[in-house]
């Protein structure tokens, strides 16, 4: 009941939520879903580090590697990481998806150990907050400005305007595309169309090196 009723809150107060907003929003989620603290982390362009959203209750901390941490496990095996705080408290790292696209980590913090319907109720939020986190980034800058650790050129501010999602998966296959600098681009591209049973890629480089894009048999979700 605790899930259901977080949802239909955030979709009620999503309608007119800013992205500033939703740290907040999470924060009086958790009031419902039975935990501490829920605090909403973005990834950066390069995939290098999650940034939390701030709030008026929720100041901002500081930003977390990917590579060798929780919540980089989460984010990169799509599969929820708990674990436990020097403070003794309980703590949860959700994967934040839109659709199969990695927007992030969700991190929850209990004072007890989080069973396995608290565990599947979290995933469940997370869904939720996954959306609302791209909607709010389709009309605000706010969570751009937050994945930028670097000023970006316009030529690759308007190549990621054109980009499709960087990962798609059915249960059948899984695309997954990088273009690295992701900053200053010099023309490498890449694009894919799933129409029935066939995917059709597409990569451009002057530089003759195809960008990094892979297409995969997949199991998806692991």
């Amino acid at each position: 009941m605790g899930a259901l009723e977080a949802i239909r809150q955030l979709i009620r107060q999503g309608y007119r939520a800013r992205p500033e907003n939703l740290a907040g929003m999470a924060l009086q989620a958790a009031e419902l879903l039975g935990v501490t603290t829920l605090v909403i982390y973005v990834v950066d362009h390069q995939q290098r580090e999650l940034l939390p959203l701030s709030s008026t209750r929720s100041p901002a901390g500081p930003a977390i590697a990917i590579d060798g941490t929780l919540a980089g496990r989460a984010y990169s095996t799509i599969v929820p990481a708990p674990g436990t705080l020097d403070t003794g408290e309980h703590t949860l790292w959700v994967p934040l998806l839109d659709g199969s696209e990695r927007m992030g980590v969700l991190h929850a913090t209990a004072s007890g150990p989080l069973d396995e319907q608290s565990v599947t109720d979290l995933t469940t939020v997370a869904a939720m907050i996954g959306e609302l986190v791209v909607t709010g980034d389709l009309y605000s800058d706010t969570i751009e400005r937050l994945r930028r650790r670097e000023p970006m050129r316009l030529a690759a501010e308007m190549l990621r305007a054109r980009l499709p999602p960087l990962t798609f998966a059915t249960s059948r296959t899984v695309i997954a595309g990088i273009l690295e600098p992701c900053y200053d681009v010099g023309g490498d591209a890449f694009d894919f169309a799933v129409n029935g049973d066939t995917a059709h890629l597409a990569s451009s480089t002057p530089s003759g090196t195809a960008p990094p894009v892979a297409c995969a048999p997949s199991s998806w979700p692991p």
